[in-house]
């Protein structure tokens, strides 16, 4: 048997408008916490993402290149978090290879600004600090996931600066919500920038947990 699980969440269902937290979606997630917990199950909550996001599809009126092929669409950040400019939605393999997916993410990495002028990162970061302030109490919960299989965006260097300054934020959002709930601290696991780690690809290591 096994007595932890991941319980993915999507960003583009906790903050569907900017600034705006779902706390129906909090309801939901407490209540598969729970359900999980009644059996013996700790979560780790999940930040989860598959191809930046829902609204990376083409639409219906795309025409792809020879070789290439519309994108469906997957799962992840909302739509004004969805940055891309001009990038073709085309995929030519797996899923992650649509130019406007690698778009989306250096946007982020950039901390470029949203609908409201607010920095997409800080905009997550936020995010969790909320999730923070929901479950820092929950012994049931196991720990935090700050960004499933964050992607490869050339040139390295400059994507794994911004990604490692989110994880940093993130973490001190999370710890200061639980030392305001009295809550102890839970486990933050941070994953690489690539899918399968490659030498200098993980975060900074001065970074704290």
């Amino acid at each position: 048997g096994f007595s932890v699980t991941r319980l993915i969440m999507s960003w583009s269902r906790l903050e569907p408008e900017p600034g705006e937290i779902d706390a129906g979606y909090l309801d939901q997630i407490a209540e598969t916490i729970a359900a999980a917990n009644a059996h013996g199950i700790y979560v780790v909550l999940d930040m989860h993402q598959d191809a930046w996001g829902p609204f990376i599809a083409s639409p219906q009126d795309v025409e792809c290149e020879p070789g290439t092929q519309p994108a469906i669409g997957w799962d992840g950040a909302p739509s004004w978090a969805t940055l891309v400019g001009d990038s073709s939605t085309c995929v030519t393999g797996g899923r992650e290879s649509a130019p406007a997916v690698k778009a989306a993410f250096n946007s982020f990495y950039s901390n470029a600004p949203g609908p409201d002028g607010v920095g997409l990162r800080d905009h997550l970061v936020a995010v969790w600090g909320a999730v923070a302030e929901r479950f820092a109490g929950l012994t049931g919960v196991a720990g935090y996931d700050l960004l499933n299989e964050p992607n490869y965006v050339e040139p390295i260097p400059e994507s794994l600066a911004g990604y490692s300054e989110f994880i940093s934020d993130s973490i001190e959002a999370i710890r200061a919500t639980e030392l305001d709930a009295d809550a102890d601290p839970k486990p933050i696991f941070v994953e690489p920038i690539v899918m399968y780690p490659l030498p200098d690809t993980l975060p900074d290591p001065f970074i704290g947990a």
